[in-house]
Formats: structure tokens, sequence, C-alpha cells
């Protein structure tokens, strides 16, 4: 976690003045998604986001202050690479 706050990569959820979510989202690419198994790529020369320890505190769950905080991050994400698809290459609609 303490990499992923000094490479700019993680974000918090907060309500109020509580931090209530966590997740990492990264606009550089991977080099562990370099070459992948049994697939491909739908676009290899596109930049891409990866959305990775997507947390919520359970208290926030009854407000949906996930699904936000989700939606957020595909939104930057997708702004900054293009469409967000899932890992199993479906286009996320949030």
């Amino acid at each position: 976690m303490k990499d992923d706050i000094k490479r700019g990569y993680s974000w918090a959820l907060i309500d109020g003045k509580q931090i209530v979510g966590t997740a990492v989202l990264q606009l550089r690419p991977e080099k562990n998604y370099a070459k992948i198994m049994d697939g491909q790529w739908i676009k290899p020369d596109e930049p891409y986001a990866i959305i990775h320890r997507l947390t919520i505190d359970q208290m926030a769950e009854p407000h949906h202050l996930g699904k936000l905080f989700l939606s957020n991050l595909v939104t930057v994400g997708s702004s900054s690479c293009g469409t967000g698809r899932s890992h199993e290459g479906g286009l996320l609609l949030i």
C-alpha cells in the first residue's frame, strides 16, 4: 500500500471526514499484463487503466458508496484510456 501511495495510484473515498474506501487506480502499463495467457488485449496498442484492491467499509455499504466509488474510478480510467472493460472483455456499465 505504501508503494501505491508513493506512485500516486492510491485513491480514497471519504464520507464526511472519514475514509470509507480505498482502491488502486493505475493509469500506466503493468509489466504483469504484458503477456496474457490464453487471450489477448482487444486493442493492444491503446492505453489501459487497472483497478486493484477496492475496499469499502461495511458501514458504508447500505449507502451504495462502493458503487459510487467504482463508478468514479471507471470514469477517471476511461477518460484517460478510453472505454472501460471488465477482465472478461465486456463493457463496464455502471
